[in-house]
């Protein structure tokens, strides 16, 4: 029994030297960078945000941000990545497939975990080797797969639709992606693009300034590009008396007549549910790229300010109606 004694006092005096305890250790604050380039996913980002919160990260407890908004035209990306990488972000959420490309540029070789939200063809532009098994420190959701069934319905909305006005910028991987999946829909429904190629701030004004009598709708390829244009779009289309479609929920309540699309609200709570996942220790390299839910949204007033008259059977099939 003296032995058992004198062991039990050689065991505690051991613990108390070496700090070991029964205390809980502390627990891990994580950090998350943010790179956004457009304004209108605004919203994606605060809804991120609100559904980790939701999983249990508390802003400024367990887990910070480094966001300072959307990135400007005149901002350097690539800087603020490097920036990013400096302060050892745990993961890094980036917005559109310019920023996501960025990201992977400078992450490769980092060990960098990287959920974008939403690309644009995110195999094809290189950022994932699958959709099943990314492979690389990158998973996250596509927002592309939408065009044909847009198309069909800004058939229903006019039905004697013959002609398109489409702004492009041939050096934006997702416009190009998107234009070539709209061309093919065009083609089958005997609808003609008018394309009109746009490399410049000057181009993009003039593009819009010029909008032909004939052509019955305007339609915005997908692409971060448009951001500080989303207002001039609108404007356009409504001074000139076209329907704009569009992919964002965000533009048709701003203004353009039609979207169908992803709800930036929606994909920024999918994409906090992948960031949980990633945030316990699962790689990006094995979860699977998500497809982004689309959801059809009429704008009633701005409808009746181009003379456009949505059916009452095509506003049933409406997720979301702006009055």
């Amino acid at each position: 029994m003296n032995k058992l004694f004198k062991f039990m006092i050689i065991i505690i005096v051991h613990i108390l030297i070496t700090g070991c305890s029964f205390k809980e250790s502390k627990p891990k604050r994580f950090k998350v960078g943010i790179i956004n380039l457009t304004p209108t996913l605004e919203p994606l980002v605060k809804s991120f945000k609100k559904n980790l919160q939701d999983f249990g990260y508390i802003e400024n407890n367990n887990i910070s941000y480094i966001y300072n908004g959307y990135i400007k035209k005149n901002q350097n990306i690539d800087e603020k990545v490097n920036n990013l990488l400096k302060q050892k972000v745990d993961l890094i959420l980036s917005i559109s497939t310019k920023a996501s490309l960025i990201v992977k540029k400078h992450t490769s070789d980092k060990n960098v975990p990287v959920l974008f939200a939403p690309v644009s063809y995110p195999v094809e532009s290189g950022l994932v080797k699958t959709l099943r098994r990314p492979e690389y420190n990158l998973t996250g959701i596509r927002g592309d797969g939408y065009i044909r069934k847009a198309l069909e319905w800004l058939i229903k909305v006019i039905p004697d639709l013959k002609k398109i006005y489409v702004p492009y910028n041939p050096v934006d991987i997702s416009m190009t992606g998107s234009l070539k999946e709209l061309n093919k829909a065009a083609l089958n429904r005997n609808i003609e693009l008018q394309i009109v190629t746009v490399k410049s701030n000057h181009d993009v004004l003039e593009a819009l300034d010029n909008i032909p009598e004939d052509v019955q709708a305007i339609w915005e390829l997908a692409s971060y590009y448009w951001g500080p244009y989303v207002k001039k779009f609108i404007n356009a289309s409504i001074k000139h008396k076209k329907a704009l479609m569009t992919i964002t929920y965000e533009w048709t309540e701003m203004g353009a007549m039609i979207s169908f699309g992803g709800h930036s609200s929606v994909i920024g709570k999918q994409a906090g549910r992948l960031a949980h996942k990633i945030l316990k220790g699962i790689s990006p390299s094995v979860i699977p790229v998500e497809q982004a839910d689309f959801y059809l949204t009429i704008n009633l007033h701005t409808a009746k300010s181009i003379g456009v008259s949505i059916n009452k059977n095509i506003l049933k099939h409406a997720d979301f109606i702006i009055r």
